[in-house]
Order: structure tokens, then sequence, then C-alpha cells
């Protein structure tokens, strides 16, 4: 089971606090977004402004690592989480290190070279020994392609809402749940994919497509997606 963005239901998502609940919580993953900072630092926020999660305004894009993480990340979730920050992408990922899978959603990112983000995102994994312990996915193909010419043997997906034709050497698809058939499962099986599909968040649901067989299911709440896969064996 797969935390999207955390264990959001208990925690602000994206947050180290929502990550470790995740973790708490019994996941197997936990899948999460970046973008690029200013000063070619990756920072783990899915929105392109910081407005929605944060108590400061204006793109993730022109701010700097450190400003941003002088932002309170909690405070519109709820009074007792204020002073979460914007994590870092090499913090999720220490948080994570041999504890879960991360899945890492590269966020597409206006004015910014493909090639460019690949380098930065495979530095900062180096920087912490963790190029071969992620999933990095994105639904823009020209990142995913970027990294695969970076380095061809990293875990990769494409994340979709609309039927696509992945490319031959893609490890794994990320379709939305109403693309989820047997036909989908059994087909990318068959190409040697995983499949992962989102966001799952009600019991009937998580079994229903635990029954098609995917590899990994991402929910907002990982402990109700836990029980609902105990209750069904």
């Amino acid at each position: 089971m797969i935390g999207h963005r955390g264990a959001p239901r208990t925690a602000p998502e994206n947050t180290l606090l929502s990550f470790r609940n995740a973790i708490d919580a019994g996941a197997d993953g936990i899948e999460f977004d970046i973008r690029l900072a200013a000063g070619n630092r990756l920072v783990v926020m899915h929105d392109a402004n910081v407005d929605r999660c944060t108590d400061g305004t204006g793109p993730v894009a022109e701010h700097s690592l450190d400003d941003l993480q002088r932002l309170d990340a909690g405070g519109w979730f709820g009074p007792a989480f204020r002073g979460e920050r914007v994590p870092a992408f090499t913090e999720a990922l220490e948080v994570m290190h041999e504890r879960v899978l991360p899945l890492v959603e590269v966020k597409e990112q206006a004015d910014c070279d493909a090639a460019h983000l690949a380098s930065v995102i495979l530095a900062e994994l180096d920087s912490v020994g963790m190029r071969r312990d992620v999933v990095l996915h994105s639904f823009d193909p020209a990142i995913v392609a970027a990294l695969y010419e970076a380095d061809s043997g990293l875990a990769l997906a494409i994340t979709f809402e609309a039927e696509i034709a992945p490319p031959a050497w893609i490890g794994g698809v990320h379709p939305e749940t109403p693309l989820v058939t047997a036909a989908l499962v059994e087909a990318a099986h068959g190409a040697g994919r995983w499949v992962c599909t989102w966001t799952v968040n009600t019991e009937s649901a998580v079994q229903q497509l635990a029954g098609l067989d995917v590899d990994g299911i991402m929910t907002d709440d990982p402990a109700m997606a836990i029980t609902a896969i105990s209750n069904a064996e």
C-alpha cells in the first residue's frame, strides 16, 4: 500500500509528519511530489505555487530552499500542525530510506529544461546514496525520457489520466483508477511492467483493485486501505 503524499487524512500533505504517519500505518511505499526551487534545489511540493499549503505566496520556482523552509506548511491543515515545514527532497528521502519505497512524482516545470531537471534529481539522489532505491514517475513524457537518457537503469514509470501508449523501455505504468481494467493489468504484466494506480480512498475500491492484481495502490488513507485488504482475505 502506498501513501499518497504520505497520510494526508492525518497530517498536512507532503510533510515529514505525513510521511512518518504513513510509515507508522504500515505503508509499503510513499508517493510524493518534487519541484525545482530557486538555486537548483528540489523541494517537496505538489502545486506550482506555495499558496494552498503554506502561509506564503507565489511560485515555488521563485523561492529559495531556505525561504521555503521558513514558511509554515501545517497551519492550513489545523492549529495543532503549525510549524510543519516544506521538506527538501533529500530530507524526505532520508525519512523513507530502508523503511518504505519512495515513489517520486517529478512535476512538470515551465521554463525548465528536462535534461537539466534530470541532472539535478540524480545529483540529489546520489548525495544520499539512493539512486537505485526510488521509483521516479511523471505525467510529462519529456521528463521521464530525460531521466532514462541520463540513466537507463533507473526505475521509471509514466503517470496518466487518459489512455496512452507507453514507451517500450518504461518500467511501470501509473494509470488513474478509472482506467484500470483486467486487460490493462494483463497487458502491462505481459510487457514486464508494474501497475500502480491512484488515488483510492474507499474500502470497496481498494478491494476491487486488489482483485485486479495491481502492484500498487496509492491512497490518502493507508491505514484504511491496509485494513480493507486484510478484511478481504
